[in-house]
């Protein structure tokens, strides 16, 4: 499964409320607005929004993350670094819609 590539971003203006993708033109990806039950300006729903735009870049960070626990695990098992090589690992599983 592929997602659509970033980066994205929380929409404002005439497409304001989606998470959108420039990277093929206008795509929206999302809207974590939904009419008659959230309002646009709630902090909360706003605060989903910049997550869920963020999700690409956080996605790259934890590979990238992940690749460099595992080169350091080579060279020395310190304390507590396997236990964080699986919670990146499993978020990033997580991410690819797979089982942790």
């Amino acid at each position: 499964m592929k997602h659509t590539p970033g980066p994205w971003e929380v929409t404002h203006g005439l497409n304001e409320g989606y998470i959108a993708s420039e990277s093929q033109g206008f795509v929206p990806i999302r809207t974590p607005f939904r009419e008659g039950v959230h309002k646009h300006n709630d902090p909360e729903v706003i605060a989903n929004a910049h997550l869920i735009a963020a999700s690409p870049d956080l996605l790259a960070a934890a590979e990238k993350a992940a690749e460099y626990l595992r080169s350091v695990g080579q060279a020395s098992k310190g304390p507590g670094l396997e236990e964080t090589y699986c919670d990146v690992m499993g978020a990033i599983q997580a991410a690819r819609g797979k089982q942790r």
